[in-house]
């Protein structure tokens, strides 16, 4: 029944966001920035459960509807038994149908507007992000590759210092107003068009850096795992809350991560290049052709 698994995923999902907040406060200072993002990943693994087929749970055994009567006298042993068991029978079978009518509403139309406005919600939500997804594809299609060598032997060197192997193509983009990493089969790491203009060699590099973390981290997956759970518990106002709160948890988990492979003497140039950049993407479009 639609509304059970509802309600099931609307309570399940809700108390894990209840204990991880406590967690997170109990332990505020006790635990780093990487176990604070780090216990969300037991909200993704909850709101799978609700979708898990309980036969893989749980099997589940029925007692038999009339086992009490099998220590009562058979009827069959008294005169006329077999046509007064039936009739009992039938007696039994048509008050205990009344007694479910009675006392188990028909729920069927109410599982279907239940169901038709969690879809509706879904839609809705999935016409937003495919217009988003579009806005990110046309991003990709008017950008171009940096062939500026001294950026790129840097993008070269920050994916060194990060162990990272795979081929990611760099690339700007007029309508880029902040760098942005995204692709899961190829990667790709976007920056405004321009931003030689105004960030120096030094920022460029904390910029890739915080990129290419991201990637190491696969947060570009875990992005792609949010939207998918926020669209199918739209209703849940606390999901909101708790994927606003996730994001900015892996925010700060990939600034301390860059913050660890910098020296001391850079983390407050790492701090001032992030309120920099926050205050160049806000100027106008024309800076970044």
């Amino acid at each position: 029944m639609f509304f059970t698994l509802f309600i099931t995923g609307l309570l399940v999902s809700s108390f894990t966001i209840t204990i991880i907040f406590l967690i997170k406060k109990i332990f505020q200072i006790q635990l780093s920035a990487k176990w604070h993002y780090n216990l969300w990943f037991l909200l993704l693994f909850a709101l799978t459960l609700p979708f898990i087929p309980t036969n893989l749970i749980a099997k589940s055994n029925f007692m038999p509807l009339h086992t009490f009567q099998g220590n009562q006298p058979h009827e069959s042993n008294r005169p006329n038994g077999g046509a007064e068991q039936a009739l009992d029978k039938s007696d039994h079978t048509w008050m205990q149908d009344f007694a479910t009518n009675v006392n188990r509403p028909d729920l069927d139309h109410f599982n279907i507007v239940i169901a038709s406005i969690w879809l509706i919600g879904i839609v809705a939500l999935f016409m937003l992000y495919i217009h988003s997804w579009l806005k990110l594809r046309s991003i990709k299609h008017s950008a171009m590759a940096v062939e500026d060598k001294d950026v790129l032997d840097l993008f070269s060197e920050c994916k060194r210092r990060l162990h990272i192997s795979k081929k990611i193509r760099l690339l700007q983009a007029p309508q880029a107003a902040s760098p942005m990493t995204f692709g899961l089969f190829t990667t790709y790491v976007v920056l405004p068009s321009g931003f030689q203009q105004w960030l120096s060699k030094e920022e460029i590099k904390y910029i890739l850096l915080h990129e290419l973390t991201h990637y190491k981290h696969k947060d570009t997956f875990t992005n792609y795992l949010l939207i998918f759970y926020q669209i199918i518990y739209w209703f849940n106002p606390l999901i909101w809350i708790a994927f606003r709160a996730m994001r900015l948890d892996r925010e700060m988990a990939c600034d301390t991560a860059v913050l660890n492979r910098l020296d001391k003497h850079d983390h407050a140039s790492y701090g001032k290049t992030l309120l920099h950049f926050i205050h160049s993407s806000s100027l106008p479009s024309s800076l970044f052709h």
